[in-house]
C-alpha cells in the first residue's frame, strides 16, 4: 500500500506513537497525523530528524533517510498568550509602538466586554462553544 511506519517520540514526557504515512505525504500532513494521536495541535509541533528540523512544506520521502521504522522527534512549542498572537497580527500593518498601543487598547476593551457579560450571556457562550467541539482549532476552549 506504499505506507511507512514512523515512530514519532515526543521530548518531555508528553507521548509517543506511530504514524502510518505515505512517502508521497507532506510534513503537513503527518503533523496532522500526530495531532489525531497525540492531541497536539499541529502549530505546536516541530519535527526534528538527524538534527534538522523537518520543512511543513516537504514531503515525507524527500529525506531519504526517513524509511519504515524510522524515529522522528517531536518537540512541542508552547502556545502564544492571547497577547502575542494580537501583537503578532498588528505588527503586520503597523510599527512596533502603534502595535503595542493597539494590542493593549483591544485587551482592555475585551476584558470590559467580557466583565459586562450576564451569567446567562457566559452559559450560553459555553454551551455554543460546547456543542461547536469545544475547539478553537488550537486544541483549546
Amino acid at each position: 500500500n506504499g505506507q511507512i511506519n514512523l515512530n514519532i517520540k515526543a521530548l518531555g514526557g508528553v507521548g509517543e506513537c506511530i504514524v502510518s504515512i505515505s512517502p508521497e505525504s507532506t510534513i503537513s500532513l503527518l503533523k496532522t497525523a500526530i495531532e489525531e494521536k497525540l492531541n497536539i495541535s499541529p502549530n505546536q509541533q516541530k519535527l526534528v530528524f538527524l538534527g534538522k528540523t523537518l520543512a511543513d512544506e516537504n514531503t515525507v520521502g524527500s529525506y531519504k533517510n526517513i524509511k519504515e521504522g524510522t524515529k522522528i522527534m517531536l518537540v512541542v512549542k508552547k502556545p502564544e498568550s492571547l497577547k502575542e498572537t494580537i501583537h503578532k497580527h498588528f505588527r503586520k500593518y503597523f510599527n512596533e509602538s502603534q502595535s503595542e498601543h493597539l494590542t493593549n487598547t483591544f485587551l482592555t476593551n475585551l476584558e470590559n466586554q467580557i466583565k459586562g457579560l450576564s451569567l446567562d450571556d457566559l452559559e450560553r457562550l459555553a454551551s455554543d462553544m460546547l456543542s461547536n467541539g469545544g475547539s478553537n482549532g488550537n486544541g483549546s476552549v
